[in-house]
Formats: structure tokens, sequence, C-alpha cells
């Protein structure tokens, strides 16, 4: 592998990987052999070579920016249908949901072969939206974990909410975002998240019902998604936590949206969205 070269990282190849990256995610399992190998320290000083050309290219550098409010764009998969809720009631479901899940699991805290829910998002039922570029359209078509193989989608431009959006650019913001708003999930997450990381113990994530009332939106980057998606995050003595369901560049609105321009829709071919 040392004597592979670097090929030309052009935006496409480069988003490309990314794409295949996003998708193989699988945070409710043990990671993949290619996986295992790949974070050994005999594999380190190779691929730290194509991890420093990769972070250098300048076609990239919109992965480390913040929520772009003039680009944003919502997908709906197929036929499913938009939520009619108010945001403020999605949120408050959204924790009533949660706490009934974790007595359920608690429950069964001795079996350790029971799975559950492995992501930490937000209500999916929320506004969430991606910046779009150009007619590719919105990256939101493409950088999906674990999709689902859907061949159409519709497409609605928003214009972002005004107030403040909390960005997750890394491991800190997200820890300090969880010390913020704690909500303990040990009892869902104990098994997936333990078979995903190796790691043992009590596991948070925000509350985003009380973080609904901090925030217009929450937003995470493509580099925040990187350097944080699927690793253990310590929260001392609260646990830990990690970044799991949430798609890169993605982000999660707790006030109103409004549409911009009327909903359009886009169908794959192989592995191209286009405008139908």
């Amino acid at each position: 592998m040392a004597r592979v070269p670097i090929p030309e990282l052009s935006e496409a190849f480069l988003f490309t990987a990314l794409s295949l990256a996003v998708d193989l995610a699988t945070y409710w399992q043990p990671p993949f052999g290619e996986d295992v190998l790949a974070a050994t320290e005999d594999l380190r000083p190779v691929l730290e070579r194509v991890a420093s050309a990769v972070a250098g290219a300048p076609v990239i550098e919109w992965w480390g920016s913040g929520v772009e409010r003039d680009t944003q764009a919502m997908v709906r998969w197929e036929n499913s249908p938009a939520s009619t809720r108010s945001p403020e009631e999605l949120s408050a479901q959204w924790r009533n949901e949660q706490v009934a899940e974790e007595t359920s699991f608690a429950r069964q805290i001795g079996d350790v072969r029971l799975s559950g829910s492995w992501w930490l998002t937000p209500s999916f039922a929320l506004p969430r939206s991606t910046r779009a570029r150009g007619t590719a359209g919105p990256v939101g078509l493409t950088l999906v974990e674990d999709s689902w193989g859907w061949t159409s989608a519709r497409v609605r431009p928003i214009a972002a909410p005004d107030g403040d959006v909390i960005e997750i650019d890394g491991p800190e913001s997200w820890a300090a975002l969880c010390r913020r708003h704690p909500f303990p999930v040990t009892a869902s997450r104990r098994n997936v998240w333990g078979w995903a990381t190796g790691r043992e113990g009590m596991w948070v994530q925000p509350d985003w019902a009380a973080v609904a009332g901090e925030a217009a939106g929450v937003h995470l980057s493509v580099n925040g998604y990187l350097s944080t998606a699927g690793r253990v995050i310590d929260l001392g003595d609260l646990g830990a936590s990690t970044v799991a369901g949430w798609g890169p560049d993605e982000t999660f609105w707790f006030s109103p949206v409004e549409h911009s321009a009327p909903e359009q829709e886009w169908v794959r071919d192989g592995d191209t969205w286009t405008r139908a």
C-alpha cells in the first residue's frame, strides 16, 4: 500500500469516497474487518500520507464550514409523507418516546444479545436539510448512513430560520453539548454501542428537547462527522457518547422552516441523482 500512488484528488473523486464511507457506517454491530485492519498501528503511517493529501485538497474546503443558510434543501424519500406537526410538538414527543424506550430496555438490562436503537439524532420528523451543490442537488441525497437504496426523492429548497445554529465540528463540541443537556441512554444503547466501539459503561446523548430551547438548529459539518461519528467521546463522570445516524452537513431545525421554491422530483440512475 505504501507503493500505491495517490490519485488525483478531484472534488468528484473525494465526494464519491466520502459517500461510500458514510453508506458503510453500521453503528449497531462490530466493525468490519477492513476497519479493524485500517486502525492498526502498522497501517497508520501508510494511511497518514493519504489523510494528509485529502486534508490539504482545496476542493474540500467546504467540509469544514458551518451551515450554509442560502442553499438549504430538504429531502423526502420516495413516497414518505411530510410531517404536519410543529417542531415544538415533535421535540416534546421525542423526549417522551426516549423516556419510554429507556424504561423498557432497563427491564431487560441483563440480556446481552438485545439490540435496539443506535442513532442519537433529534426526531427524524423535524425539518432537516443540507446544502445544495449546483446541478448535483443537495448533498443529503447522497451522504446517507446505511441508505435503503432509494431511487426517487422529493427535494424542497427552504429558507433557513433565523436564530443561532449549534455547530458540531468535532468531538469537543459534541461533548460540550452532551454536558449542557445530558440524557442517559445506557439501557437502550449499551449493547449496540458496545458492539460498535468495544466500550462498556454509561452512555449519554443530548436531550434534544432541552437543546431546542437554546438554538434554532444543530448542524454537523463534514469534518465534524469524520472526526466524531462512531468514536467514543469521553464525558468523565457522565460516561461517554458517540455520533451515529446523522449525515454529514445535515442540519436539524427546531424552528419552523419556510419553503423558498416548489418541490422538485429527483431520480437516481446508478450512483447519480438528477432532477426529473
